[in-house]
This record gives structure tokens, sequence and C-alpha cells, in this order.
């Protein structure tokens, strides 16, 4: 059995416009349910809007993010903006 996922994007919310043009699709609970059992276009439709910026939290990354073979947890660990490589 092959196991396989995708990452379904949408517009980005106010926390994340000045970081990228887009954004995953994040879920709520209640959500989650109604995507996973819900047939009606309308309903899933509905879901694929931006995660309201409220309930995020921005920091900054090391530019180890950029390998694949950069596979630890100081990857996502919050660093000092002052040492990230330029353009950031």
């Amino acid at each position: 059995m092959l196991h396989t996922f995708s990452i379904i994007t949408t517009q980005p919310n106010e926390l994340m416009t000045p970081i990228h043009n887009r954004m995953p699709v994040i879920l709520n609970r209640e959500q989650e349910m109604v995507w996973l059992k819900s047939t009606n276009t309308d309903d899933l439709m509905s879901l694929l809007a931006p995660f309201q910026s409220d309930e995020m939290e921005v920091y900054p990354i090391s530019d180890l993010i950029n390998s694949a073979f950069n596979n630890s947890q100081s990857v996502i660990s919050n660093v000092n903006p002052d040492t990230l490589t330029p353009p950031f």
C-alpha cells in the first residue's frame, strides 16, 4: 500500500503576508471532521481559507531549513535574527 499526502495552500493571512505569498491550509479540530466526513463541495471549499493570525506565532529559524540533509531540532529552533543570512 502506498501512503501519500498533499499540502493544500491558500492566500496568506495578515501574519504570513510579509513572509510568503501563500500558506498551508490549517484546520481546527471541528474543521478536521468536516474535511474527513463531508461530501458537500461547498462545505469543503469553505475550509480552504487562511487560518486566523491571532492563533499563530512567528519566529525566525535557521537557514539550515534549506537542506533536506539537516534533520534535527536545531532546524526549527528560534534564532537571533542577526545571525540569519540575507535576504532575511
